[in-house]
């Protein structure tokens, strides 16, 4: 089979119809394994279980009609990893999604951009590092119509062995107040990587062009302008909420009664209107120059295309009890 992906080999069995090889189903049972096994989880994003709908079924000698509707069902690196929901939900988020596939190798360290998705609340981007260890760092800036984008990348990652290269499904919010329409100019760039004990510096460079307006056709916004007073004294401004085919954020002011200290860790908690539970699953805090307030943007997971209504409240972690408290009153988000 070569270096074929596994993707790749099932997408031209399904078209030809073909009964697998025990050594396909073999590379499948594997390959299903590693990606539940041996993920990483960073900031922020939820891993998907979608790839293990299969395996129970791989056991037999033919891909019944079951099975290839259910494999039918795998989209791409990105779309998989960040949509839970059904598939029509993960067909439209398919739409957004650029299939990139270029290659730039420099001193034996391959690095393929495989897909990217921009949105209104930030860009993903899924990449293979090739390299002789798993043990693969390195940090990347990223600059759309020529601004670049001051977020920290979280996201996941795992070792594909069959391919000797580290997947890599990362996002980087954009920045306050950045609307994107039409044509965007994307430029990923990495200037060194780590491989194992050894640095590697050079440049891996990648630009394109995306286009965001079915993206954005996709997006729905709840202006909120509201202020949520925390028992410590402190003010979150929820401005708006921004509802993408793959996230749901919050974008809020953060204003500290007293110096920040980060002492106080808060997430968002609540309900939507058939009392599904919502949670934050990741923030980002980022200080507004010449004042004590903060740009902060809240996760939250469990939104989903059809959520009308959420009941929220803000919840704290004390770090001395290691016990999240409710520090606010309840407040509501409502799409039209």
């Amino acid at each position: 089979m070569g270096k074929e992906s596994v993707d790749e080999i099932l997408r031209e069995a399904l078209m030809a119809k073909e009964i697998p090889s025990p050594q396909l189903q073999e590379q499948l049972k594997q390959e299903f394994s590693d990606r539940q096994r041996k993920h990483r989880i960073l900031r922020g994003v939820t891993v998907a279980a979608s790839f293990l709908l299969v395996v129970v079924a791989l056991g037999t000698t033919v891909f019944s009609e079951d099975i290839r509707a259910t494999i039918k069902q795998f989209f791409g690196t990105i779309t998989e990893n960040y949509v839970n929901g059904d598939s029509g939900q993960k067909e439209q988020a398919e739409e957004e999604v650029y299939k990139i596939g270029e290659t730039v190798t420099k001193q034996g360290v391959g690095i393929t951009l495989e897909e990217v998705l921009v949105d209104a609340n930030k860009i993903a981007y899924s990449m293979k590092v090739r390299a002789d260890s798993p043990e693969i760092h390195f940090h990347e800036e990223i600059y759309l119509n020529g601004e670049k984008l001051s977020d920290t990348s979280s996201g996941i990652s795992w070792y594909q062995a069959e391919e000797n290269a580290e997947v890599i499904v990362w996002e980087k919010e954009l920045n306050p107040n950045m609307e994107l329409s039409g044509d965007v100019q994307v430029q990923l760039q990495i200037d060194s990587v780590e491989v194992g004990s050894m640095t590697v510096e050079d440049n891996w460079n990648f630009e394109t062009t995306v286009n965001v307006d079915k993206a954005n056709s996709h997006t729905t916004k709840a202006e909120m302008g509201i202020a949520v007073k925390l028992e410590n004294g402190d003010v979150m401004v929820i401005n708006d909420v921004v509802r993408t085919s793959t996230d749901c954020k919050l974008h809020i002011i953060y204003q500290p009664k007293e110096l920040y200290t980060g002492d106080v860790e808060l997430r968002v908690e609540g309900q939507d209107e058939h009392n599904n539970p919502i949670n934050s699953s990741g923030s980002s805090m980022k200080k507004i120059k010449g004042t004590n307030d903060y740009n902060m943007v809240v996760t939250l997971d469990g939104v989903s295309n059809q959520t009308k209504k959420m009941t929220l409240a803000v919840y704290g972690l004390e770090r001395k009890t290691f016990d999240y408290q409710q520090m606010s009153k309840e407040f509501t988000v409502e799409f039209l």
